[in-house]
């Protein structure tokens, strides 16, 4: 069991790890189409995103290989589930609206990258802060409440982090987001 757990681990490990790698070069990809404000903003948050998420994994390793040492099976594989089931919590799953919702309104204030770049910021934080699976996070932001809270995040000014996370204290603040749920 102990080595098929390993093997499963490393794999897991592996594939997470070449995921983080195309998210470096989609980040890249970003970084050179955007202008400079929004490439500070951009660089700071998916580098300490990146940052976390590797630190995450190389600790579970660790955690694991030295469990497995002292022969405490059960032990080694918690932390390694207890990363994975984060891991799944924070995907984003990509829109089914283009034209419409958040994604259709970004778009009308940012261009294609710069939007892809916010609606994952939006969903992370939303999936975070509200508790959402990704699929009902992607359901609110394909809807029409996806389209007024982009108008949210418009009315705070030119799009940015800051303003989507101020758009999601206001939404809370007001419990809007229940009656779009």
């Amino acid at each position: 069991m102990a080595i098929a757990s390993l093997k499963e681990f490393e794999k897991k490990t592996k594939d997470y790890l070449n995921e983080l790698k195309e998210e470096v070069k989609r980040f890249e990809r970003v970084v050179n189409n955007t202008n400079d404000k929004l490439r500070w903003e951009g660089a700071s948050y998916i580098l300490d995103s990146i940052s976390k998420s590797a630190e995450d994994v190389a600790k579970a390793m660790r955690d694991f290989q030295n469990n497995l040492k002292m022969g405490k099976v059960e032990e080694s594989v918690k932390p390694i589930r207890k990363s994975f089931k984060q891991y799944l919590t924070e995907a984003v799953l990509p829109t089914e609206n283009e034209a419409w919702g958040f994604f259709g309104t970004g778009n009308a204030h940012n261009d294609y990258e710069q939007t892809k770049v916010f609606w994952d910021y939006a969903s992370k934080e939303l999936a975070k802060k509200l508790l959402w699976s990704p699929k009902e996070v992607r359901e609110f932001l394909d809807s029409r409440g996806g389209r007024h809270f982009a108008d949210s995040v418009t009315d705070l000014g030119p799009w940015s982090f800051r303003h989507i996370d101020k758009a999601i204290q206001d939404w809370q603040s007001k419990d809007w987001f229940n009656s779009y749920k």
